[in-house]
């Protein structure tokens, strides 16, 4: 049985082989290959020498005497920069105009504005009217809802149904909040 062709050793393999994990196969191949010994023989070279070398850390205070050298300007400082300035002159120009060419043109075609703002508030009422008929008609289609409506029937049901519902959605939040209340004594715990 012939063993199957290996080809040189992957970054991976490398990786591997540091952490003692090479495969069986690689490792046969390194038996056998000068240059992937010569690779792996310079590469754990390496990673001997980073492993000498003295760990780094900054001195105590580092970060602090990095800050105290920074310095940011002041709230005052960056308002007076002249280039805070010119945009704020140049915003406000910009409005200005803008506003001054919007009231012109409002004032030059002041019917053209009265009749679209009578015509939107026309149409506003329209399709509200439409909205709550359709709402209307889906309701009183839904057989849950002519039942209620029939169950009901007189106002004074529906003034007793009411106030029923109130009272019963006032006792809900009264119970709540008697739930959700923070205790005012303290309260035992094990192990005191």
């Amino acid at each position: 049985m012939s063993t199957p062709r290996f080809d040189h050793l992957s970054p991976a393999d490398v990786e591997a082989w540091l952490e003692g994990t090479l495969p069986l196969a690689a490792s046969t191949h390194v038996g056998t290959c000068a240059d992937c010994r010569s690779l792996l023989l310079a590469e754990g070279t390496t990673v001997e020498a980073l492993h000498q070398l003295p760990r780094w850390s900054p001195a105590l205070g580092f970060a602090d005497r990095v800050m105290a050298r920074v310095t940011l300007p002041t709230l005052a400082e960056v308002v007076a920069s002249p280039a805070v300035r010119y945009g704020a002159w140049l915003t406000a120009a910009g409005l200005t105009a803008t506003l001054g060419v919007s009231l012109v043109w409002a004032i030059a075609n002041r019917t053209v504005l009265t009749d679209a703002s009578q015509w939107a508030v026309g149409e506003g009422w329209d399709v509200a009217r439409a909205m709550a008929e359709q709402i209307r008609m889906m309701l009183t289609s839904i057989p849950a809802v002519r039942e209620a409506r029939d169950a009901v029937g007189t106002p004074a049901r529906l003034a007793a149904v009411a106030s029923s519902l109130l009272v019963l959605y006032g006792s809900g939040v009264l119970a709540l909040r008697r739930l959700l209340a923070i205790p005012s004594i303290e309260t035992a715990h094990a192990g005191r």
